[in-house]
Formats: structure tokens, C-alpha cells, sequence
């Protein structure tokens, strides 16, 4: 009777063990399906944070880009004020245009002798010729200009009768000449 009553016992947990297994299997295939989910939802997440920090430092590049540009543009204009200033041996006809457009506002004829490029900059000798108050003003207005410019050498006289260079017309009237040094002339050294 035990062995039946043992292989009953052997027959109900083998019923039992394969009545269990199936929920038992059913957990396990759960719990993976659990897993297999929240690791694709923390890659994900993962994913999106990568995301999130790319974005932010995007952006910041977007900004910094932009504050870069405009602190290009503002040294921009500081930089073309300053080489406005400074002439070259491309720009120093603009300086002899403005000498001439000078001697036109005061009413002055403007001759220049001379132009001598050296270390200390452009040396020009002038003669300029018209009524005392043109000719003083003219002194004035270029020794006043934005570049680096500064008076050497200035002889101030009244033609009388005697004749000089100057024309006929500008007999009686004063003549001045005046060497000026402009010093911010930097010839072919800018780069």
C-alpha cells in the first residue's frame, strides 16, 4: 500500500509540479517581457538625454556663434576707425585729395612741390597762396585732420611785386610755405 500510496503522491506532485510550470513559465516570460521592456525604455531614455545635451550644446554654440559674430562686427568698426587713421601707399592719394579739397573750401591755390616717404612717415612741402585768412585757415584745417599730421616747417609771407612761382593772379596775396609730416603713414609694413 505504500508504494501505491507513494506512487499517487509521486502522480499528484507530477500534476502538481506540471500544473505549476506552466504559471511558473508564464512568470519567467513575463518578467523577461518586464526586463526586455524597461532596458529598451532606459536606452531610450538614455537616447533622449544624449539628445537633450546635444540640443543644449548646440544651442550654446548657436549663441556663442552669435555673440561671437557681433563682437567681430564691433571690433570691425573699431578696427576701420582705426585704419582710417593709419594711410598707405594705397590710400595716400586719398590724403592728397583732401589737402586739395581743403585749399578749394578756403579759397586757397594749393601747389605741392614735394612728397618724401621715409621711417617718420610722409614728408609733404606745399605752397599754398590766396588772402591771409585762407591761407591761415587752410594751416589750420590740415594740421586738424583725422590722420597723424603735424606741421614741420611754415613760412608765411606777402607777395608784394616780386615775382615767384606763383601765378600772376596771386600777386599781393600771401603765400605760404609749409612742410607737414603725416606720421601715420605706414607705407607697405601694414598686413
Amino acid at each position: 500500500m505504500l508504494s501505491s500510496k507513494s506512487t499517487a503522491m509521486k502522480i499528484k506532485n507530477k500534476k502538481l509540479v506540471f500544473s505549476f510550470l506552466p504559471i511558473a513559465l508564464a512568470n519567467v516570460l513575463v518578467f523577461a517581457g518586464w526586463f526586455h521592456l524597461f532596458s529598451v525604455i532606459g536606452a531610450q531614455r538614455e537616447k533622449i538625454a544624449n539628445a537633450r545635451l546635444n540640443l543644449a550644446l548646440a544651442e550654446k554654440r548657436a549663441v556663442d556663434s552669435k555673440s561671437l559674430k557681433s563682437l567681430m562686427e564691433e571690433i570691425a568698426e573699431k578696427r576701420n576707425r582705426i585704419d582710417a587713421v593709419f594711410l598707405d601707399n594705397e590710400r595716400i592719394i586719398e590724403f592728397i585729395e583732401t589737402l586739395e579739397r581743403l585749399s578749394g573750401q578756403t579759397g586757397v591755390s594749393l601747389d605741392i612741390k614735394s612728397v618724401s616717404v621715409g621711417k617718420g612717415g610722409a614728408v609733404f612741402r606745399l605752397e599754398a597762396a590766396g588772402d591771409f585768412g585762407g591761407v591761415f585757415k587752410y594751416l589750420g584745417l590740415v594740421e586738424n585732420l583725422s590722420y597723424q599730421v603735424f606741421i614741420k616747417k611754415s613760412y608765411i609771407q606777402l607777395n608784394e611785386n616780386e615775382p615767384t612761382g606763383l601765378d600772376e593772379k596771386d600777386k599781393g596775396k600771401w603765400s605760404a610755405n609749409f612742410e607737414i609730416v603725416l606720421s601715420s603713414f605706414i607705407g607697405n609694413e601694414k598686413d
